[in-house]
């Protein structure tokens, strides 16, 4: 017995499968699909094109699910993105380590030579004294005594 073919106008196989009428005739135009037979103006297709249809947006579906995704670039450059920040944090922290320790090193270095330069004036002061008492002594001894000069009205109050 042979079993008969059921034709499907674009309408019913648009519906079976659930896309629009006009995807679905692209498709046939693009895959060169003819009617079987035309009813008035109703081009009618074999049953056998829905399977022939769903296998080929399986195949499409399958190689975009395993090509390239925009969606699985995204996660990868924001993945790459945020390890990026993390070794910039990473390289921050010792960089202002660094900064801390310099910055120690520098606050000992001007300790240091505020208490040089409190020693240098300390010594300057001492040799200066010890200098005006030596002076007083051979000036007592060896120098005439210079006449200290007096402002005009301390000579007339004098």
């Amino acid at each position: 017995m042979k079993q008969e073919l059921k034709l499907l106008s674009q309408r019913e196989i648009a519906e079976r499968l659930g896309v629009s009428k006009g995807t679905l005739s692209k498709w046939l135009s693009k895959n060169n699909v003819s009617e079987e037979t035309r009813k008035g103006n109703k081009k009618l297709y074999q049953e056998t094109i829905i399977q022939q249809y769903q296998n080929a947006h399986k195949s499409n579906n399958e190689a975009t699910s395993n090509g390239f995704s925009t969606i699985d670039f995204l996660q990868k450059e924001l993945q790459r993105k945020q390890a990026e920040i993390d070794e910039l944090k990473q390289d921050g922290k010792q960089k202002d380590a660094t900064i801390a320790d310099l910055a120690n090193k520098l606050a000992k270095l001007a300790d240091q030579a505020q208490q040089l330069n409190l020693t240098d004036k300390d010594d300057n002061k001492l040799q200066r004294l010890t200098d005006n008492q030596l002076q007083k002594q051979d000036g007592a001894v060896n120098s005439p005594v210079e006449p200290t000069s007096h402002h005009w009205w301390q000579k007339l109050f004098k």
